[in-house]
Order: C-alpha cells, then structure tokens, then sequence
C-alpha cells in the first residue's frame, strides 16, 4: 500500500472528515499528506535526496501492521494518522500557522520527548518503538498527552 492509499483510508474512519473540516476528495487528502510532509523536511538540513511531494505519495509504507522507524514514509503515515484522529476543531485547518504547529509539536514528541518544546530529554517517542504500528501509534498517542494532566 502507498502513502496515499494508507491516508485515505485512515481518513476515512471514523468521522475524521467532519472532525478536521476537510472532505475526503484525493485532491484534499493529497494536500493534507504534503503538508505533514512539508513539516517533517524541516527536521532536516539536507533535503536533497527526499523526493517531490507526487512521488512521496505513490511510495510504499511498511504492511502488515508493521512499522519501520527508519522509513520516513512510515513516519509521515503515523503522525498523519495520529493528528487527524486527535484533531476535533474543524477550523485548524483553515489556519496554516495552526495547523502547522499541530503537525510540528507531533513531529518534535516523535523526535525528541513529550517536553520537547521546553527541552529534548534525548529520547522521543520514537526511539520507544518497535516494528508494530499499532504499537507506535500508542506510544506516540500516550508521549502527546498533557505532561501535568494528573495534578488538577
């Protein structure tokens, strides 16, 4: 399964159409993808070697409920699909800055820790992970949550 193909059909599930704002036509589902991707190549300095956002949707992601940290199209696919089952404001979208920020603040606690706004503790949710998607999906999903959440 491609990039692509794997978006939509998360997309699909569930009411992700009407909790992000955003109708479930190709055109739109390919845009939401290249900005995830657009966020992730800024994690990066040397971009060269990173393929144009069409190729980037026709590649393949690891199947099977398998999940590949060193495959940037796994990644891509993960954060995609965590953001939008977790966003229930249809008017981020509408918003570039916001949505950006969404998509960067996942990136960063993928990366680099659920503080990694304030200081990167050296280990991000990533480096917690397996090959089990479902499993980084957890793992990532739980290193979002508020850090303070059990005081109040």
């Amino acid at each position: 399964m491609n990039l692509y193909d794997f978006c939509e059909h998360k997309y699909l599930q569930g009411n992700r159409e009407n909790f992000n704002g955003i109708a479930a036509k190709p055109a739109n589902i390919a845009g939401m993808i290249n900005c995830f991707y657009s966020v992730f190549c800024t994690f990066f300095t040397d971009r060269k070697a990173f393929p144009d956002a069409e190729k980037l949707l026709m590649m393949p992601v690891s199947t099977g409920g398998m999940f590949n940290k060193e495959n940037m199209v796994d990644l891509i696919a993960l954060v995609f699909d965590v953001v939008t089952e977790r966003n229930h404001n249809p008017e981020l979208w509408g918003k570039h800055e916001e949505i950006t920020t969404e998509i960067t603040h996942t990136f960063n606690v993928l990366f680099h820790g659920k503080m990694a706004e304030v200081y990167s503790d050296g280990i991000g949710a990533i480096d917690k992970m397996n090959n089990n998607y479902q499993e980084a999906k957890s793992i990532l999903e739980e290193e979002l949550k508020p850090p303070f959440q059990n005081l109040y």
